[in-house]
């Protein structure tokens, strides 16, 4: 399946658990949690994750300017953003800074792993 962790940040840790538990019965074993979007960087640092699922509203750093931070050390990381106000200048700002998916809290759990599965099969072909 995955070669490298799938890293999902989001500060609702309801909302990680529920990502977590449903790809973990979807056979993906690989995937860390963080719910501190500060983070993220020294984790990519040390870590090779193919595919961040990246909440855009968090108190610390907001997942737009977490992105920008990945675009500079690790471009071709695979992001999808998840968002609980899916306002349309955060989905086009989020499509601008390349996340190949926008996902809209609360969203269909099916719905969650299509987009999962097409995001890791993207990550996978680099």
């Amino acid at each position: 399946m995955e070669k490298n962790p799938i890293l999902i940040v989001d500060d609702e840790t309801s909302y990680l658990e529920l990502m977590k538990d449903f790809l973990n019965q979807e056979g993906y074993a690989n995937i860390i949690t963080e719910s501190n979007p500060l983070n993220v960087i020294p984790l990519l640092d040390r870590t090779d994750i193919d595919l961040i699922l990246l909440d855009i509203f968090m108190p610390e750093m907001n997942g737009l300017e977490v992105m920008r931070s990945i675009n500079q050390i690790e471009p071709t990381t695979t992001v999808i953003l998840i968002s609980g106000a899916g306002e349309k200048e955060h989905v086009v700002e989020a499509m601008r800074l390349g996340a190949i998916d926008f996902l809209e809290k609360p969203f269909d759990l099916d719905q969650f792993g299509n987009v999962v599965i097409k995001a890791i099969n993207l990550a996978n072909r680099g």
